[in-house]
């Protein structure tokens, strides 16, 4: 009986040490993330066994040809709406949580979100993590082609999910959101994060019903934060700060981030409020596409451009 006792209690005290291991673990990827993290950093927590949920932001053929060991598949069109007469646009944060839900993620997970097009994807999700309540998570620096540059393992076979009973940790936060009206009001400088041909007028994406840009903004295509033929990372700070300044933008100044649908520009919001530390950055969800649905709304383009529709 007394062995069997001292049985029971070294199996209780087992599960205990296993259960603070992986809280301790977890503590330690809380703790040390910032909003940028590196491979090396990811791939230390995953063989820690610590407590990481990793998105791979790309539509499903180019994650069956490749991904983070672990990392569970998301793309756009699960988080955006289609109820609107103009395209883009987030999905409601009720319809988010479910969204979450079904893939798993819990409420003390901190996410990794990745994609291989810059972090232009990987952003988008970030902001909205953050935004709807969730701000325990990083963008992956380079995505996958910067994972794949370091000869880590990448996995062919599904992730499975199933629902987590996920609700959100934390409160809505939308110090990262500008609105219709707060770029009407023009609260803050208009940044474009467009391409040259698209803020000029000579170049109408599909699901835009005019061409040009908002009157007063400035063009920063989002691009030119990243180093795409260094495993598309993120260029250094000093010199994106340069790069700014170069267009009057300054440390202090408020800055409202667009482009055509809020995927460029929540990657601009990222960059400058995550790396190069600005406190007043937000990122206007319907941009381009709700702007220039509202014919009443003014635009500007080059007067020398003709369009070709």
């Amino acid at each position: 009986m007394v062995r069997l006792d001292a049985l029971i209690l070294a199996v209780i005290w087992l599960l205990v040490g296993c259960q603070q291991q992986a809280k301790d673990a977890l503590v330690d990827v809380v703790g040390t993330a910032q909003g940028l993290v590196e491979p090396t950093e990811l791939k230390g927590w995953i063989d820690a066994g610590s407590s990481v949920f990793i998105m791979d932001v790309r539509p499903i053929a180019s994650y069956k040809q490749g991904h983070i060991p672990g990392s569970v598949q998301l793309w756009r069109n699960a988080y955006t709406r289609n109820d609107l007469p103009y395209s883009g646009m987030a999905i409601q944060r009720e319809h988010f949580r479910k969204l979450l839900d079904s893939l798993g993620l819990r409420a003390e997970h901190h996410v990794v979100v990745y994609d291989d097009r810059g972090g232009c994807d990987a952003a988008r999700v970030w902001w909205l993590l953050n935004v709807y309540g969730h701000k325990s998570v990083s963008l992956l620096n380079g995505g996958i082609p910067h994972w794949r540059s370091k000869q880590y393992p990448v996995a062919l076979e599904w992730v499975g999910t199933s629902p987590s009973g996920y609700t959100f940790p934390d409160q809505v936060d939308s110090c990262l959101v500008a609105t219709l009206d707060d770029v009407k009001g023009q609260h803050g400088i208009l940044l474009d994060t467009r391409s040259e041909m698209e803020h000029s007028g000579a170049e109408m994406k599909e699901g835009a019903f005019r061409a040009g840009c908002i009157p007063g903004s400035i063009l920063f295509d989002w691009g030119n934060a990243v180093d795409f033929d260094k495993a598309q990372c993120l260029k250094d700070p000093a010199h994106l700060r340069q790069q700014l300044e170069a267009l009057g933008i300054h440390q202090d100044d408020p800055v409202i981030t667009y482009c055509h649908s809020g995927v460029r520009s929540a990657h601009t919001t990222f960059v400058l409020s995550q790396v190069l530390g600005m406190k007043n950055v937000r990122n206007y969800d319907g941009s381009w596409t709700e702007w220039s649905y509202h014919n009443e709304l003014p635009i500007e383009r080059d007067s020398s451009i003709t369009l070709d529709q």
